[in-house]
């Protein structure tokens, strides 16, 4: 099944993550559902989304976070999903994602290299989620 193609490459998506979430700018942990961190890997990688009766997907995000993951540079759990967000086919669960010391040092020795762009296409996606 095709997605359509990502504009970054795998690699500076990755370290876009390892980075951002390493910063605490996305809080302990992560999932595809915190809106503010979704909304900034979409705007920063140019990754296609999918909108579905449950909401929207990124299949990179879900994948590079998998892979990281399977790197051992993040460990993830499995939530469950608010009662009231379980109406019109929502999963009931999905995984949070928190960094290893593994990934601390992975993200430090991309921040040391100058690597994991802050700003792709335009945006600027590591000041932390919007304030209201």
């Amino acid at each position: 099944m095709a997605y359509g193609r990502v504009a970054s490459p795998l690699k500076d998506r990755l370290d876009w993550l390892i980075v951002g979430i390493n910063s605490g700018a996305y809080g302990g942990t992560v999932s595809t559902r915190s809106e503010a961190f979704f909304n900034d890997f979409v705007a920063a990688t140019g990754a296609p989304i999918q909108s579905t009766r449950a909401g929207r997907r990124c299949p990179a995000l879900s994948g590079d976070l998998l892979e990281l993951f399977h790197r051992g540079h993040l460990t993830r759990v499995r939530q469950t999903a608010a009662a009231g967000s379980r109406d019109n086919g929502v999963p009931t669960w999905f995984y949070a994602y928190r960094i290893t010391t593994a990934g601390k040092q992975a993200a430090e020795a991309v921040d040391g290299k100058g690597g994991a762009p802050l700003e792709w296409n335009g945006a600027v996606v590591l000041d932390g989620p919007a304030k209201s």
